[in-house]
């Protein structure tokens, strides 16, 4: 498991966020409010991308919640139910996961490293509208992602070469792999980004890199469900599971 977060980011108006104000009228709300912040400085403890994890394996369960918070068990259970109905966590194969965790988490570099690619994005988009960006993308990713769920085992990507050419790669070399990836993604959602879309694609190449989201890409192209929620999914599993890149192209994740 990753060294643990020693601060997470909470914005000064978070009073005025419609969620905490409804769970401020409910019974016992200032209890359920101190459980949430809680729960955020365990996820921060725990690093692992939004989900409750004591160690690599073991998750934390409501009553293991109960007992570290010292509440007890039916308040524990009754502030996650709140939680899940207003979408702040889900359960993600019996796993409490944070939906919106990384915007606790937005430090510098990560900031930098968005901004970055929205310009990049930005200006992608504004050469296409002038007309001027490129019909067909060439990177392996593109050629290989449009799959349906007939013909998706019969194409590969050769995710070894990339891999192998990534390491070489410069600056702007990058910069334009990243915007073929995007590209890959509207394609195949068939409609632009929108900007929260971005920031957590964004937020999942700076962790896993391109090869490893793509693999996540095509899992939900072959399963038709292409949505940034499910690869978001996938992805939180398969680095729960530790699961290497080696490992996915090997096909483990299937197993």
């Amino acid at each position: 498991m990753a060294a643990e977060v020693k601060w997470i980011k909470i914005v000064t108006n978070i009073f005025d966020d419609e969620k905490i104000k409804y769970i401020e009228t409910l019974p016992n709300g200032d209890e359920t409010i101190v459980i949430w912040f809680r729960i955020l400085c365990l996820a921060g403890k725990s690093n692992s991308n939004g989900l409750l994890m004591m160690t690599d394996r073991i998750a934390y369960t409501d009553e293991m919640l109960a007992s570290i918070f010292n509440r007890d068990t039916k308040s524990v259970q009754l502030a996650l139910n709140i939680f899940k109905e207003l979408g702040m966590i889900e359960m993600i194969d019996n796993k409490i996961y944070l939906t919106n965790w990384e915007k606790h988490q937005n430090t510098d570099q990560l900031e930098k490293i968005r901004e970055s690619t929205r310009r990049r994005v930005a200006s992608y988009r504004q050469k296409q509208i002038e007309g001027n960006a490129v019909g067909n993308v060439t990177c392996n990713v593109t050629d290989t992602l449009h799959v349906t769920p007939c013909n998706a085992t019969e194409l590969d990507l050769d995710l070894e070469e990339e891999r192998d050419k990534e390491k070489d790669l410069s600056s702007t070399a990058r910069e334009k792999n990243e915007l073929e990836v995007f590209e890959v993604i509207e394609q195949e959602f068939k409609r632009p980004l929108s900007s929260n879309e971005i920031d957590k694609i964004t937020y999942w190449l700076e962790k896993v890199g391109d090869a490893y989201f793509i693999h996540a890409l095509r899992e939900s192209v072959m399963y038709q469900k292409v949505s940034i929620a499910y690869i978001d999914r996938v992805l939180l599993n398969w680095t729960s599971k530790g699961f290497t890149l080696d490992q996915l192209n090997e096909g483990i994740q299937s197993q």
